[in-house]
C-alpha cells in the first residue's frame, strides 16, 4: 500500500496555476535528488503527472478557469480551482492529498472545504457571452468583421441569449452594455487584419 503524500495550500486559496500543478505533484511522489538518477526519475515523474492533468482537463474533470474571472475558459486556462483539484486526487487513485494548513502552519484537513464564492452577475453575464460565442465557432479575441446581409456575432450571441435567460431581459439594453464592457475590457475583440 502507497503511503499518502500531502500538498500543503495555504488556508482561503481557492486556485491554483495550471502550469505548476505536474511539478508540486512530482515533489510530492518522487522529490528532485542531487544525483543525475533521480533528477531524471523526477522529471519523468513531472511528465507523467502533465500528462495526467491534460487528460482529466480534456476530460472536463479538471476545470481550466481564466485567471481574472476565474470563470471557465476553452482555451489553455491558466488556473484550476483546489476544490477541483483535490477531487481529481481523491478519485484518480493517487497517493497525493491535499492538506490545507491555517496561518500558523497547522494541518486542518485533508481535503479543502468548498471557498465559497460570490459572482458578479457581470461575471455571469461575461461568462454566458463568451460561452455562446464559442459554442458558435468563433473565438471571442479574433471575431470577424461584420458583412452586410448577414448576422454578425453580436446578432447571433444576442438572439441566443436575449429574453432566454434572466441575464438579458428581452428589449432591454442590458446585452449591448454587457458587450460594450466586454470589449472594453479587452475579453472579445475584432480579428486582426
Amino acid at each position: 500500500m502507497l503511503s499518502i503524500e500531502y500538498v500543503y495550500v495555504p488556508a482561503g486559496q481557492a486556485f491554483v496555476p495550471y502550469d505548476e500543478i505536474a511539478r508540486v505533484l512530482a515533489a510530492a511522489t518522487y522529490p528532485p535528488g542531487e544525483d543525475g538518477d533521480s533528477q531524471l526519475r523526477h522529471e519523468l515523474h513531472t511528465l507523467q503527472w502533465e500528462s495526467s492533468l491534460s487528460s482529466a482537463a480534456q476530460a472536463g474533470v479538471l476545470v481550466r478557469r481564466d485567471r481574472v474571472t476565474g470563470m471557465p475558459t476553452p482555451y489553455a486556462g491558466e488556473i484550476v480551482s483546489i476544490e477541483d483539484l483535490a477531487a481529481w486526487l481523491d478519485g484518480n487513485g493517487s497517493n497525493v492529498r491535499l492538506k490545507v494548513i491555517d496561518p500558523d502552519g497547522h494541518g486542518q484537513t485533508d481535503t479543502p472545504a468548498p471557498v465559497p464564492a460570490k459572482r458578479a452577475r457581470t461575471a455571469d453575464q461575461d461568462s454566458a457571452i463568451l460561452d455562446a460565442i464559442c459554442r458558435h465557432g468563433y473565438d471571442p479575441k479574433a471575431l470577424p468583421s461584420w458583412s452586410p446581409g448577414a448576422p454578425g456575432v453580436k446578432a447571433l450571441v444576442r438572439g441566443e441569449l436575449e429574453g432566454k435567460t434572466g441575464l438579458f431581459p428581452e428589449g432591454s439594453k442590458v446585452f449591448s452594455k454587457a458587450w460594450e464592457r466586454m470589449r472594453g475590457s479587452g475579453q472579445i475583440s475584432d480579428a486582426r487584419m
